[in-house]
């Protein structure tokens, strides 16, 4: 398993375990769904002076000096105009801090 591959599959057990619904967007080969594509997908629903409203967070996970490619970032700057959450981590440690 890679170091991505672990903290991915880290973050994804945290989301869930925090009641997120979570979605990995890669598929057996390791290729994205839709080119640009963040790593996680994860949702719930949530409560903001008493409306319910659906929270969206779109995480990209990178290892070492790995940097955003120009379609990860056209992606992300596209789902953070629809009001998703947009986080891009290198460790769960990460995840947590700016997360919750």
């Amino acid at each position: 398993m890679t170091e991505h591959s672990r903290i991915e599959a880290e973050c994804a057990d945290y989301l869930a375990a925090m009641g997120f619904l979570v979605i990995r967007t890669h598929d057996a080969r390791n290729r994205p769904v839709e080119k640009g594509i963040a790593d996680i997908i994860a949702m719930r629903n949530s409560y903001f002076a008493h409306n319910l409203f659906l929270k969206v967070i779109a995480v990209e996970v990178k290892a070492g000096k790995d940097k955003l490619s120009h379609d990860q970032e056209q992606w992300l700057a596209r789902a953070r105009e629809q009001g998703v959450m947009i986080l891009v981590v290198r460790s769960l440690d990460e995840l947590r801090t700016v997360c919750f």
